[in-house]
């Protein structure tokens, strides 16, 4: 960072990717681009180890308040207080709404969760 500022760089735009590293370079190219950048050949190649299935696809959402939101939590404490879980029995899934395909004839189960203020994760 120091560099970047003594070579007048202080806004992301300004920054060459010379001397960056790997993940900042995503990160400065995801800025340039205005968009999401997406490393088709690293992906293909990780998915392409993967054995299955079933696959499973999580999301969830978290806090880490200053003030402890839940019983138990200290400050700052990431605290997930909503997910969802995905279960695909087939691979690849079939784009079950597109075609008229229940969540259950398509393979998929689900799972889910959100905090009702009284508790955090299950």
């Amino acid at each position: 960072l120091e560099e970047l500022l003594k070579d007048g760089s202080s806004e992301i735009e300004e920054v060459t990717d010379k001397r960056l590293t790997t993940a900042q370079r995503r990160h400065w190219e995801a800025v340039r681009k205005g968009g999401l950048v997406v490393d088709h050949k690293g992906l293909s190649e990780d998915l392409g180890t993967a054995e299955g299935p079933p696959f499973f696809y999580l999301d969830f959402e978290h806090i880490n308040a200053a003030m402890p939101v839940f019983d138990g939590a200290s400050p700052f404490e990431l605290t997930v207080f909503q997910f969802s879980l995905h279960r695909c029995e087939v691979f690849p899934p079939p784009p079950a709404p597109e075609i008229g395909l229940s969540s259950a004839e398509a393979g998929l189960t689900h799972v889910d969760f959100l905090s009702d203020g009284s508790q955090a994760s299950l």
